[in-house]
């Protein structure tokens, strides 16, 4: 739970609040699994008051006697993208070793308390006054963000997502690309992005925003939590 005392934010473990998962019953429904969709788009939209509300919410929907959905959301300021997959991925051990009726094996998640522990250490040690003293050296006379769009749209939970194939011709220069400057293909797409956002905004000084995992160690790759951050990228 995140909870607010005297103007400061802290984060506790509450144990009174329930585990159990929300059933929820579509077998009767013309089309169960087009129902489950709306169901789980509908709740994801919701408004999350993370002051007055559990932060993890489950439900499995049921969509026949043999086959059901499973559902969680969780507020990002609770799990990041990386916690999520490991979280997950525990969920299926579990469930694996529950139908196969095997004991499932232990997990190697720390407490909450642990990566608080580590992040607490790293603000306190020199490395942290390290990096901070490079980051602001990388950010020094950084020109306001430029932006492809005339205003800033509130936050919504809401989705929408644009794919594309890349025609041959250049599928193969991509290709090439990676090749010859030996790196991965993100790194390619990134330096592509940064020069379309120079090119139309007539910027030579473009700051790209990159998420990181953040977790340089054990502890912070086998738990759950809130440890991303986003990095600038400066492109010249």
């Amino acid at each position: 739970r995140i909870v607010e005392h005297e103007g400061v934010p802290h984060q506790i473990v509450d144990s009174t609040h329930s585990d159990d998962a929300e059933t929820v019953d579509l077998r009767d429904e013309a089309d169960p699994a087009g129902a489950a969709l709306e169901w789980m788009q509908r709740d994801a939209a919701l408004h999350h008051d993370i002051e007055n509300s559990p932060l993890v919410r489950t439900a499995v929907l049921r969509l026949t006697d043999e086959r059901c959905f499973w559902y969680t959301k969780v507020h990002h300021i609770a799990l990041d993208g990386f916690s999520a997959m490991t979280f997950m991925n525990r969920t299926a051990e579990l469930y694996t070793a529950a139908v196969e009726q095997n004991i499932p094996s232990a997990s190697k998640a720390h407490p909450l308390t642990a990566v608080y522990a580590t992040e607490t250490a790293y603000r306190n040690s020199a490395r942290y006054a390290n990096d901070r003293e490079y980051w602001q050296n990388q950010l020094a006379g950084l020109p306001e963000a430029p932006s492809l769009a005339g205003r800033i749209l509130p936050a919504s939970a809401g989705r929408w997502n644009e794919s594309g194939i890349l025609d041959d011709p250049t599928s193969t220069l991509l290709a090439n690309a990676v090749q010859r400057y030996d790196v991965h293909t993100s790194t390619i797409l990134t330096a592509a992005l940064a020069c379309y956002i120079g090119s139309v905004t007539g910027s030579t000084d473009v700051a790209l925003s990159l998420p990181v995992t953040a977790r340089t160690n054990a502890i912070l790759r086998r738990s759950a939590g809130m440890v991303s951050n986003v990095l600038p990228l400066r492109v010249r």
